[in-house]
Parts: structure tokens; sequence; C-alpha cells
């Protein structure tokens, strides 16, 4: 089991903790909510997070030495355990924003293709217009007397 909940199952059933753990678990994961919800500015849309970041603009959250993706906890705190190699996406593209209405779980192709319909990402990958324009752009690219690109 991974996430918030290590050691619990979706139905509450042990794996291989015993019941006082699986309590402790469980109350671990009530101490980071409280602790998530005062980190979060509750606006008309999108819930915006104020704790730490990282440089894209993800919020973070420290829980028992890990640091983890703040809108993950939220998905998680939400609506339970986020399968492996599972992605949680944001409806409203905006990286600060922990609204579990605005997140939903998908694979890393179906968050490609979401930011590919939103426009926020071009389609460029294997296509040979695609390589055709790139090697254009690096030909066109000025360069010194000694053919260095400048």
């Amino acid at each position: 089991m991974q996430g918030i909940y290590a050691g619990v199952q979706g139905d509450g059933a042990v794996t291989k903790y015993t019941e006082r753990n699986r309590k402790v678990a469980l109350a671990n994961a009530s101490n980071l909510q409280g602790r998530f919800l005062k980190k979060v500015e509750k606006t008309e849309f999108c819930w915006l997070w104020k704790g730490k970041t990282q440089a894209a603009g993800y919020g973070r959250i420290m829980q028992f030495g890990k640091i983890l993706a703040a809108h993950r906890v939220s998905f998680e705190l939400h609506y339970g355990p986020i399968p492996p190699g599972m992605f949680i996406c944001h409806i409203c593209d905006n990286p600060s924003c922990v609204n579990p209405e605005h997140l939903f779980i998908g694979t890393n192709k179906d968050n490609q293709q979401d930011a590919i319909s939103k426009g926020r990402r071009k389609k460029w990958h294997h296509s040979i217009e695609a390589k055709q324009a790139m090697r254009l752009k690096v030909l066109s690219r000025p360069r010194d007397s000694r053919g260095v690109f400048i």
C-alpha cells in the first residue's frame, strides 16, 4: 500500500499490520488532513495551496520525512488511495489547485493528451513535419565564424 494510508487497505482491512498500527496509520492520516487544510485557501473556483511549492508551482507537504505532492494528498484524503503508476491531473490547469473536484486520476498518456487538447503542449512527438521543422529551425540559427551556434 502506498500513499498517506500506508498499511491500511481501502476497505479498512489490515495488510501485514496489527490493529494498533492500523489505528496509528489512520490517526497520522487525520493529522495530515489537519495540517493540509491549514495551508489551503478556498476561493470561488480553486482551492489554492499556500504552503511550500516546487518550481513548477505544485504544492508539497511533508509526512514521515517524505515530500508529498499536495494535489495527490488532496485526492487521497477525499477519494482514497491512488493506484501505483497513476497520475492525478488538474481539470483547471492550475498547479497550485488542490480542489478535489478539479482533480482526476489518469495515466501519463491521459495527462499528455489533456495538455495537448487544451493547447498547453504541442504534439511534436515523432511526426515527420515536427522533425523537419526542428531541423529547419536548427539550420536557420545564427553561427559565429567557427560555425558554433550563437
